[in-house]
Formats: C-alpha cells, structure tokens, sequence
C-alpha cells in the first residue's frame, strides 16, 4: 500500500470470517484497501474505489467487496 495519510479500519466477523478491512487515502487523494480474513491476507479490489473522495464511500465499497468474496466460501458452523 502507498504511504498513508489517513485511513480507517473495520474488524469484526462476518458469516463467521474474521475480518479486518483497512481503508486508506494516499497523498494524491487515491484510496487502496488490505484485507484479512481469518487472520490471512487476501486480494480483493472493490470496483470504482479509485474514484471515491470520502472515506466512508471507501469503507463502504471495501465492506461490499468483502461480503461478496465471503459469499463464495464455505459457511463456518
């Protein structure tokens, strides 16, 4: 990720997962996430991210992104 200027940081679980979602906004105005789930990295670029101005229009899609990609994996009991 390119040098932070500011960023937010969601952790919680969803369908299970342990996630932690970091949202941040580089010195050009860009904003990039990272990923965990269950401790392990994972690539997932939400569409359209590169053109959002606001952080939480950023959390937001970053959030989406994660929930689609965990919609793909086996539900945990």
């Amino acid at each position: 990720m390119p040098d932070r200027v500011r960023d937010s940081t969601f952790r919680g679980s969803i369908g299970g997962y342990s996630v932690v979602l970091t949202v941040a906004q580089d010195e050009s105005g860009f904003f990039a996430c990272t990923v965990e789930i269950d401790g392990l990295p994972v690539l997932i670029r939400p569409r359209r991210l590169d053109r959002v101005t606001e952080k939480g229009d950023a959390m937001q899609l970053g959030l989406a992104a994660v929930e689609a990609y965990i919609e793909g994996l086996p539900r945990k009991s």
